[in-house]
């Protein structure tokens, strides 16, 4: 139950937090209101980044990407890819429209 009031202003950009235990989206709120928090937002904001779970993690993953209108993924540089995680990059495929790339962090020049 956060409120937009409870956004962290940090220059341009404003951060809200979820430092709460392992609870997951939905035993928050239900997918209606958290879609309906959403569309407050964005008559806030351009640009609205929701840091997930990791696909290891993919029952909290798929709440978020349940609500999410696109989803960008973030791999490690210079990893193998895991059976693992070929199984995670079978499911983003499933996504369609939704799954717009990747992003390489930890990448060395």
């Amino acid at each position: 139950n956060t409120s937009l009031y409870q956004l962290v202003e940090e220059g341009n950009i404003s951060v809200l937090g979820n430092y709460g235990n392992d609870i997951s989206l939905f035993e928050i709120n239900t997918e209606s209101a958290i879609e309906q928090k959403l569309l407050e937002l964005k008559d806030i904001f351009d640009i609205i980044i929701i840091e997930a779970s990791g696909l290891a993690a993919l029952n909290q993953s798929k709440e978020w990407i349940v609500v999410a209108d696109r989803v960008l993924c973030v791999f490690e540089a210079n990893t193998s890819i895991s059976n693992e995680m070929k199984e995670q990059i079978l499911y983003l495929k499933t996504l369609e429209g939704k799954f717009i790339g990747w992003v390489l962090n930890k990448v060395t020049k």
